[in-house]
């Protein structure tokens, strides 16, 4: 497709998005209706801050987030590709003025609060996610059986049961066999209350 169509494509996806930032509000109304007010209730400012304030960082971590926002990593002699993928998986020379309506129509997402509410809404379901592993683990009825509606068996939440009393939620230390299929039902899950 030739760069003005792109540039048009980006153009008409930043138009439409709106005030999708309000829209993704209703969103919350599902994550409530899957795991009650309760439990949603208890995430939502802690997931809030991690939106907001991500924590504390290392000196390392804050120069590589200056570079990153003052663009000194696409600046001459840095890591500049000379072939850019744009976010509609195109490929592009680098720098030009298509390029950068490309990376402007990203910004909309951030401007009109829609990239927010994802990652916030993200947050939650992490956090109430690695609440039911925790409590199935330790053998929490309610856990057990909202891990069962997802389509676990006896047999694997026995396995993720033994893991997690094991090694806590850090998956990585896990079987990977019994990761790879708690991994599944909770991705699955996780899909389901997002679409």
């Amino acid at each position: 497709a030739p760069d003005w169509f792109r540039t048009a494509t980006s153009y008409g996806a930043s138009v439409q998005l709106g005030n999708s930032g309000a829209y993704a509000i209703a969103d919350y109304a599902q994550l409530v209706h899957e795991f009650g007010v309760t439990k949603v209730a208890k995430h939502f400012i802690g997931a809030m801050s991690n939106v907001v304030n991500p924590g504390n960082m290392t000196k390392a971590q804050a120069e590589t987030l200056r570079d990153v926002m003052s663009g000194q990593l696409i600046a001459e002699g840095r890591v500049r590709p000379y072939v850019t993928h744009l976010e509609d998986n195109w490929t592009g020379p680098a720098g030009s003025i298509h390029e950068l309506a490309q990376y402007g129509g990203q910004y909309v997402r951030f401007l009109n609060g829609s990239e927010f509410m994802r990652r916030h809404q993200i947050n939650i379901l992490a956090g109430i996610m690695d609440d039911l592993v925790t409590q199935a683990g330790a053998g929490n009825a309610k856990a057990v059986k909202y891990f069962k509606s997802v389509g676990m068996s006896d047999a694997d939440l026995l396995a993720m049961q033994q893991q997690v009393q094991k090694h806590g939620t850090l998956m990585d230390n896990w079987d990977a066999t019994v990761r790879a299929r708690s991994m599944n039902a909770i991705t699955s899950a996780g899909d389901n209350v997002v679409m």
